[in-house]
């Protein structure tokens, strides 16, 4: 029984990343909506390809593929820009630029986590704690 949960939670997985992996090398954004507060207050919604990530009123960070930790990938921002957002928020703070973006993607659902430093994270494990701001989506 624990076995077959596992190997339908993994095939959940593989079938969402191959859907955002075909969304992106198609160039279509998906959509997602805010789940969280954080999310609700700053950003909205916003479009993501694993390129850029487009937040509401137009505002984008480029990004580059760093590292992938199982369902996590890494991201460094190209063209550094501090977007200012919804109620004039900012994704970190008006004196933090972000430098990487972590996305983690299980089934319909995304968390976005936004790095300020110069340092990647080394491994999946310090993301949180490299973390300025979390933010959390389900797609549209």
């Amino acid at each position: 029984m624990t076995r077959s949960i596992i190997n339908r939670t993994i095939a959940g997985l593989v079938l969402t990343a191959a859907a955002v992996t075909s969304a992106s090398a198609a160039g279509q954004a998906l959509t997602w909506v805010p789940v969280s507060t954080t999310a609700e207050s700053i950003t909205g919604p916003l479009a993501f390809d694993g390129k850029v990530i487009q937040f509401e009123g137009g505002a984008r960070l480029q990004l580059k593929e760093v590292k992938r930790w199982g369902v996590t990938t890494l991201y460094q921002v190209t063209q550094p820009t501090n977007p200012v957002l919804r109620h004039g928020n900012y994704l970190c703070s008006e004196d933090l630029m972000p430098r990487f973006v972590a996305s983690t993607l299980l089934d319909n659902s995304l968390v976005i986590s936004v790095i300020e430093g110069d340092v990647a994270p080394a491994a999946d494990a310090e993301v949180d704690e490299a973390a300025c701001a979390e933010y959390r989506y389900v797609r549209r």
